[in-house]
């Protein structure tokens, strides 16, 4: 994750001892915004976390969404992350309930 080039400005200022928000609209709609924001709530969720939760924390946080969907924008992220493996589906949602992720 260290080498993704959408995340090179935030890990370059983090190691040079600054603190830097990944909160900011992305650059552009492929900037993967949104799952870096999703990475960097990783200290504010508990070990297993649904969407609703996510998305709350997101928006507590002030974050631009590219979509008015923000429960379909936050859904399909954080699939996103299971398929590169960042975090664990550890229970699909299914009649209403929503999904369960879990960081590995």
């Amino acid at each position: 994750m260290l080498e993704d080039p959408d995340l090179q400005e935030l890990v370059s200022a983090l190691r040079n001892g600054h603190t830097a928000s990944v909160f900011a609209a992305p650059k552009h709609k492929f900037s993967g915004g949104l799952s870096a924001a999703i990475v960097a709530l990783r200290s504010e969720l508990t070990k297993q976390f649904s969407a609703p939760e996510v998305q709350r924390r997101l928006e507590e946080h002030s974050f631009q969404f590219n979509s008015g969907d923000h429960r379909s924008a936050v859904r399909d992220a954080l699939f996103r992350l299971v398929d590169t493996k960042q975090i664990k589906l550890v229970v699909k949602g299914k009649g209403g309930q929503p999904s369960v992720f879990e960081w590995p």
